[in-house]
């Protein structure tokens, strides 16, 4: 039976609702948050240099502008290392690894696209997995692994959404794919809607470390599902093979930057900039660099003048023996000497 209500003289029908939901479910917060670091080391020239970026990370630049969204303006003016992070070495013989940067060699290894783990439980949806990859030949330390879950949460019929497991395996082989070094599995039992990139880094025990390196296989254990309402989307994107080899190169200036992935500075690795103070200078291949009792350079050859050093035997007692006179005389401390005493 239609309702009606009157409205400027004329009888207008009332539009309600069908009467469907009973309102909005509760959604559960993303648990699940990624953000990509850059880091980036530069070697400035051959060392030792005296200073790289005297006046503070204003001598910095990015693609040739400021980086004032990445200093503390309003307090110290050090940067913010939230965002940005930079660390030097001068190039002394005697120097460290950079800290973070030079702790290992990576060499990053890339699917051409990435592989969707499927378990292949369900009829009409083939399994979907890695198996038996190569790395390159060398007795790596360790294995970097890079996933993205793009989705992992439930929903039920009133809308709410919450937290959903999914779980991977990860299988270390010797290079022939025959013996088996080392299994990891893990379960992921978070919420997330938005893309999530993390890593699992394995470490091959030593006993099994060969020079002809090693394959590996990686797959997925917990069951896929059809409920659209369930969403666990797990991928491999690649892998990175590590080295264990603190890199201190000696006499090399270097810089590290470490950049968070946010804003404008996403997309790419930008150019940077920094001053480096010292000199230029032509010398030999044999030349040494004054070094200080504890290993650092001694800077004073350049900041603190020397006293000029006559290395003339009795320059200033003429009349002395050991001057060799023909057809002279020699009166000593009769003239005025460049110090304006009487020595000459």
């Amino acid at each position: 039976m239609k309702r009606f209500i009157r409205h400027s003289g004329k009888d207008v029908p009332i539009i309600t609702g069908a009467g469907g939901g009973k309102g909005g479910g509760a959604i559960a917060p993303n648990s699940l948050f990624s953000t990509d670091i850059l880091y980036v080391t530069n070697a400035l020239g051959e060392g030792p240099v005296y200073r790289i970026n005297p006046n503070g990370p204003q001598d910095i630049e990015i693609q040739d502008g400021a980086i004032d969204d990445l200093i503390n303006l309003d307090s110290n003016g050090l940067e913010n290392t939230d965002k940005f992070l930079t660390v030097t070495t001068t190039g002394t013989v005697t120097q460290d690894p950079l800290p973070k940067f030079g702790d290992e060699i990576v060499t990053p290894q890339v699917f051409a696209s990435q592989v969707t783990l499927k378990k292949g439980n369900l009829s009409g949806i083939p399994s979907s997995s890695i198996t038996l990859q190569e790395t390159s030949a060398n007795d790596w330390d360790a294995l970097r692994f890079t996933f993205i879950i793009e989705e992992l949460f439930t929903s039920d019929t009133s809308g709410n959404v919450n937290a959903r497991a999914v779980t991977y395996r990860i299988r270390i082989y010797d290079s022939l794919g025959i013996t088996l070094i080392t299994t990891v599995e893990k379960t992921i039992s978070e919420k997330t809607d938005t893309a999530y990139k993390f890593s699992e880094t394995i470490t091959i025990p030593i006993a099994s470390r060969s020079a002809n390196g090693y394959r590996f296989s990686i797959d997925k254990t917990s069951d896929d599902t059809d409920n659209p309402r369930l969403r666990d989307t797990i991928k491999v994107v690649g892998w990175d093979e590590l080295k264990y080899s603190p890199q201190a190169y000696p006499r090399t200036a270097l810089i590290g930057y470490a950049l968070k992935a946010m804003n404008e500075h996403t997309g790419g690795v930008p150019n940077f900039t920094s001053m480096v103070k010292g000199l230029l200078v032509k010398v030999p291949s044999n030349y040494n660099q004054p070094i200080l009792a504890n290993g650092d350079i001694d800077w004073r050859e350049l900041e603190v003048a020397k006293p000029l050093l006559n290395l003339f035997t009795f320059s200033d007692s003429i009349d002395n023996a050991v001057w060799t006179k023909q057809s002279a005389t020699v009166t000593a401390n009769s003239a005025v000497a460049p110090s304006s005493a009487t020595t000459a």
